[in-house]
């Protein structure tokens, strides 16, 4: 089998399932641990769906299971050098967002093509 024809059909069985699969994701959060010094949690975010807009009131370590980058989006920050912010996420390693991250309204938006699913802890006794 030529290569062209080879290509061709495996677009055409693999892109409806990749279609299928984003058109049924739905962003989701878990919750798993919630004391008074921090709260854990893991969330699915689809890709170009936009988390509502929400703030967080303490600093955050998220703990990506995917490569994949996130766009954070502040709702009173004019569009400008850091506004959107985009957040290269590597699988398994964790970033460390301080207060200031998250204090403003703002939404999140998986740029890739799969959802992004990350583990969240929130320090809540972090100064």
């Amino acid at each position: 089998m030529n290569k062209t024809l080879s290509a061709t059909l495996f677009l055409t069985c693999t892109l409806p399932m990749v279609a299928f699969a984003a058109d049924n994701c739905s962003t989701h959060r878990h919750s798993l641990v919630d004391n008074a010094d921090y709260n854990i949690w893991s969330t699915v975010i689809c890709p170009h769906r936009p988390v509502a807009k929400h703030t967080h009131a303490h600093p955050r370590v998220l703990i990506p299971h995917d490569n994949g980058t996130l766009r954070v989006t502040y709702a009173d920050k004019p569009l400008g050098q850091d506004n959107p912010r985009d957040f290269k996420l590597e699988k398994d390693k964790p970033i460390y967002l301080d207060y200031n991250e998250g204090k403003d309204m703002h939404t999140d938006e998986v740029l890739g093509d799969s959802p992004l699913t990350v583990l969240v802890v929130e320090l809540k006794t972090a100064p």
